[in-house]
């Protein structure tokens, strides 16, 4: 379904949609029609307006999103979410008033740094400016890391948390904090889409919930350990895969999501979880051996 050039007026409530934001967040979500095209479009700030422009030509301008309070939270038309937060993360073009004033190295701190790059890849700062990225580039707490076809990227932060993502994959870096002589910290990622694995380092040995990364239908907290996967729309599978550290041992993740589930707890090397809806329980993990996993 091809979506070119609409508007709508933010104030016009029939397009909300009948969904519960989560903790949080706004529960007004906006519905953008025509599939999950949002997940990889440019969010694109005019004024008090968003512009919504997808890669084949949709566009979706929403009037007076950032007038007023909070802005809402939005979800595509099968059901993917976007919170405001996000939304904010993926922003360019004009800021707000007094938006920005610093550039990115002043307004973030050095989280890490590319260390592999295979193919082409950017960066979004906060300051709205886009880098192309090269193995040794530092990353920033709050910017948008952004893969093209045939990519891979790998990046090792600050507490030696290393993280892969593959191609046409996107990453926002939301949060990151860590004293290795206090032993305090967190870290908060959202993958949007992509092929990921990561393997924990000294912010997951904080506390349970110092750790979180957020897919389109789930939420992980990391326990200390290695984790493969794919972040995907919703209606699309979701794959979570806990590997066996190097010494055959394994950590602990949870997994839960919008549905108001208890979490389940991945705590077998192999143990697996399927996940294609944000508001479905996710279900009971099972076991792939070493050779599913890498397919």
């Amino acid at each position: 379904m091809k979506i070119t050039a609409q508007t709508f007026h933010v104030s016009d409530r029939a397009m909300e949609h009948g969904v519960h934001g989560a903790s949080g967040s706004n529960s007004n979500l906006i519905v953008l029609p025509g599939g999950d095209w949002p997940l990889t479009a440019q969010f694109i700030r005019q004024g008090p307006d968003l512009l919504v422009a997808g890669r084949d030509g949709e566009s979706f301008l929403l009037r007076d999103y950032f007038h007023g309070g909070s802005p809402s939270d939005l979800v595509t038309e099968s059901g993917s979410l976007l919170r405001s937060g996000l939304v904010e993360r993926l922003l360019t073009g004009m800021p707000a008033p007094g938006q920005y004033a610093q550039t990115s190295t002043e307004k973030s701190e050095v989280i890490g740094q590319i260390e592999t790059l295979v193919g082409n890849a950017t960066a979004k700062r906060v300051d709205g400016t886009e880098v192309a990225l090269t193995a040794g580039e530092p990353v920033y707490e709050g910017d948008v890391l952004q893969t093209a076809a045939g990519t891979s990227l790998g990046i090792v932060f600050e507490d030696k948390t290393t993280l892969s993502l593959g191609e046409e994959g996107r990453l926002v870096l939301d949060k990151f904090v860590y004293d290795p002589d206090a032993k305090t910290g967190s870290m908060d990622l959202n993958i949007v889409q992509g092929v990921f694995t990561f393997v924990s380092g000294g912010v997951a040995k904080v506390g349970p919930d110092a750790m979180t990364v957020q897919t389109p239908v789930a939420t992980i907290g990391i326990r200390g350990t290695k984790v493969a996967g794919r972040a995907g729309a919703e209606g699309q599978e979701n794959t979570f895969s806990l590997l066996p550290n190097a010494d055959g041992s394994s950590g602990i993740i949870a997994i839960a999501n919008q549905s108001g589930a208890p979490p389940q707890i991945l705590s077998t090397p192999g143990a697996s979880m399927v996940l294609t809806s944000q508001f479905t329980p996710p279900p009971p993990p099972f076991v792939l051996s070493q050779a599913q996993i890498q397919q």
